[in-house]
C-alpha cells in the first residue's frame, strides 16, 4: 500500500516524467522476420509492422477525474462499515439495518465496478460488452438493495438474523 502511495505520487511529478525519458533506452524496431535455411541462407518470412515505441506521460491532467471525486466519500463509506457492522449485529433494529443495507451495496457496487472498468475495457471486448456488463451491475446492485430493504421491512431483519444464526451455533455445540 505504502509502495502504491509513493508510486503514485511520483508519476504526478514532473522530476520523475523527465528522469524516465531520458533514461528509457529506446531501441530500433526489428523490420524482418528471418528463417535461416540448411544452407544458412535468410529467408525472409514476413515484413513486421512494427509500432512505434513511446513513453506515457503520466502527469495528473492526463488522468480521468471522474474517479477522483467520489474516491472520498468511498473511502468514508468504508471507514464507516468498522463500526456499523457491529453496531448492526450487536443491536439489530430497523434504522441500523436499513443503514447497513445500504452502506453494503454502495461498497458491493463501488468494488465491483472498479473490477469491471479495469478488466472489461473497450480495447479487449469491444465497446459494448463493458456497458452490458455495467448495466448488469448496476441492475445487480440496485436488486441487491431492494431485497435487503424487503428482508428488513418484510422479516425480522440482518441483524436479527445474525443473532438468531449465531444462537443456532451456540446450541448445536451443547
Amino acid at each position: 500500500m505504502v509502495l502504491a502511495a509513493i508510486l503514485r505520487s511520483s508519476s504526478r511529478n514532473a522530476v520523475f516524467s523527465n528522469l524516465l525519458r531520458t533514461t528509457a533506452i529506446i531501441t530500433e524496431p526489428q523490420k524482418y522476420f528471418v528463417q535461416f535455411t540448411k544452407s544458412n541462407q535468410p529467408r525472409q518470412l514476413f515484413q513486421a509492422t512494427c509500432i512505434k515505441p513511446s513513453l506515457y506521460d503520466f502527469s495528473k491532467r492526463y488522468m480521468s477525474g471522474n474517479h477522483a471525486k467520489i474516491w472520498p466519500f468511498e473511502k468514508l463509506v468504508t471507514l464507516s462499515l468498522v463500526g456499523l457492522v457491529p453496531a448492526t449485529f450487536i443491536t439489530p433494529n430497523a434504522v441500523l439495518d436499513d443503514i447497513f443495507a445500504a452502506i453494503m451495496c454502495l461498497h458491493m457496487h463501488w468494488g465491483l465496478e472498479s473490477c469491471l472498468t479495469d478488466y472489461v475495457r473497450p480495447i479487449i471486448f469491444g465497446p459494448l460488452i463493458p456497458k452490458i456488463a455495467l448495466l448488469l451491475l448496476y441492475l445487480v446492485s440496485l436488486g441487491t438493495l431492494a431485497s435487503l430493504l424487503n428482508y428488513n421491512h418484510n422479516d425480522i431483519g440482518i441483524g436479527a438474523t445474525f443473532q438468531k444464526i449465531w444462537q443456532m451455533e451456540a446450541e448445536t455445540s451443547d
